[in-house]
């Protein structure tokens, strides 16, 4: 009897049980039968006769799988071994050299003649006669390369799941330290009376600050649960603004090229992630490239069935943005290739990496909706290509300062509202030297009670997302029933899952991610008082001011 039998899963990849066909395969009928059942199935069948050790049955299936005819391993079953992947040959000649006629299962990888490798279970058992003595062998050999596929991305996406779980508990409050500690040091430095000794110290402060920044955010990056802002890019103009500054990243020994498409679409994503994307990239290709090289970008269009190709999904009717980084480097093997997004896995020495740039960069594109695809080879250089929707629309060049017109100083007031004391204190003194009068609220409900005493106009209100009692939501809530059209920014350190909780999850909604210098909050400060400033007051006239 042959027995073989095929799992199915249902939804969820619930188990729900086996196909199964069991052969007779004991007469010259049912042995007909069997080559029948064997020529239309996926799986290799095979079989070996025990007492010359030769291989006398192999199923039309091996050069659908092995891509090569099987004539080789009828005249000797060694040169199978030709088929096995380096580093598994061992274990297959080992299986293969052992004369005693037993039951086994074995895995292990073949190189297709072009190239692709294929993952293999072999399961084979033993026959006997009416007497009970072993007389032949037969095996199922299986492509499972799908299946693994599937179980290293569960294992790749649990494991960015609980890194992203542990970087998530610990970001807010650390974010918070940043923003306090590199506010002041900020302060000082703008004081300008320190001599340069001072100053050189505090500007390392300022240094380590910006780098534990990048490490927060690459944390949260990759396991998708940073903040997005985003907004209508055009690559090609934020690819420019790019230049002067990838070039000093790469080097001089480094040749830097572009090519960008003029009819290249708009897309939505976040535009400083997607800076981040191509810094992560370029400092990967100068790593790659000690000697010098080339580093190429180009942007062009492509359609859903081109990006599908690539590993990006959707309709063939879709229309994707792509991005090429590529460079001529030292480029990586397939063991290499395989993990190179995976978290903390680098080929880099110990402190010269952190194993994040990749596995940000792939946080990144698909948690903007896009898709990643990486080529490469020893000696060959690397290809990483970028998929992003298109969006149909034109926008002005993406950064171009708008005309918002003089700060007029000390004409606005602001409710500060943070539960945090010292960054509360900092914020406010970066405010107040800003020249904005500061009002400020421990949490929601004192919030409420500075409102209701305080008489002039309130033109922004800048609140924590979570606070005690009342959250910054719910605050806003309030302040707009009680002072209509009055700003309101969002401030905090926690990440998109927990904000999407307390109702911050609408990306229209005005928000700064901590931890954020006190350039940053300015900019921001000052871009949305400056729409205030061209509508004129918001509050409707003959409103008194609520008490």
């Amino acid at each position: 009897m042959l027995c073989n039998g095929i799992p199915r899963f249902g939804q969820d990849d619930i188990f729900e049980g086996y196909i199964d066909s069991i052969i007779d395969i004991t007469d010259s009928q049912s042995e007909e039968r069997f080559r029948q059942v064997a020529a239309n199935i996926d799986q290799v069948l095979w079989m070996q006769d025990i007492a010359t050790n030769r291989v006398i049955y192999v199923s039309p299936a091996y050069e659908k799988v092995w891509g090569a005819s099987p004539a080789a391993v009828y005249q000797n079953r060694l040169r199978l071994l030709e088929t096995v992947y380096p580093e598994d040959r061992p274990r297959v000649a080992a299986n293969l050299a052992n004369a005693n006629p037993v039951p086994f299962e074995i895995s292990y990888r073949i190189v297709r003649p072009e190239g692709r490798v294929r993952w293999i279970v072999d399961r084979a058992f033993v026959i006997r006669d009416s007497e009970g003595k072993p007389y032949r062998t037969v095996g199922i050999a299986e492509d499972v390369t799908a299946q693994r596929e599937l179980e290293e991305q569960l294992r790749q996406a649990s494991k960015m799941e609980a890194v992203g779980r542990l970087a998530g508990g610990v970001a807010h409050d650390f974010n918070n330290l940043l923003t306090i500690i590199g506010g002041y040091s900020q302060m000082l430095l703008d004081d300008g009376t320190f001599e340069p000794p001072v100053r050189n110290k505090l500007e390392q402060i300022q240094t380590a600050v910006s780098r534990a920044s990048v490490l927060t955010r690459q944390l949260l990056a990759f396991s998708r649960r940073q903040v997005l802002q985003p907004a209508l890019v055009n690559l090609n103009h934020l690819l420019t603004s790019m230049q002067e500054m990838l070039a000093r990243l790469i080097g001089e020994h480094i040749s830097f090229a572009t090519e960008l498409d003029p009819a290249v679409s708009c897309m939505m994503a976040d535009p400083h992630q997607i800076e981040q994307v191509v810094m992560n990239l370029a400092a990967n290709a100068r790593d790659a490239m000690p000697n010098g090289g080339e580093f190429r970008i180009q942007t062009m269009m492509a359609r859903g069935t081109q990006a599908e190709g690539k590993g990006a999904t959707g309709s063939g009717g879709a229309v994707y943005v792509r991005l090429r980084v590529s460079d001529t480097g030292c480029g990586m093997d397939e063991h290499t290739r395989e993990r190179a997004f995976e978290p903390f896995f680098t080929t880099k020495e110990p402190g010269k990496g952190t194993g994040l740039g990749l596995s940000t960069v792939f946080g990144i594109v698909h948690q903007n909706r896009g898709e990643i695809h990486v080529t490469s080879a020893p000696g060959q250089g690397t290809a990483f290509d970028l998929y992003f929707p298109a969006v149909q629309e034109r926008e002005a060049k993406w950064g171009e300062p708008q005309n918002s017109g003089p700060k007029t100083a000390a004409a606005e007031t602001i409710l500060l509202a943070e539960d945090e004391p010292a960054l509360r204190r900092m914020v406010k003194q970066t405010l107040e030297q800003l020249g904005y009068t500061v009002l400020e609220a421990n949490d929601g409900y004192d919030a409420l009670g500075v409102i209701e005493r305080h008489a002039g106009e309130i033109h922004l209100l800048l609140t924590d997302v979570i606070m005690p009692r009342m959250n910054g939501r719910d605050l806003a809530a309030r302040l707009d029933a009680l002072r209509p059209g009055t700003r309101v920014l969002y401030m905090s350190g926690y990440t998109d899952d927990v904000l999407a909780f307390h109702g911050i999850s609408q990306p229209e909604l005005d928000f700064i991610q901590k931890p954020f210098s006190s350039s940053e909050l300015a900019a921001k400060v000052e871009a949305m008082l400056a729409g205030t400033r061209s509508q004129g007051s918001r509050v409707a006239p003959g409103d008194a001011p609520a008490r």
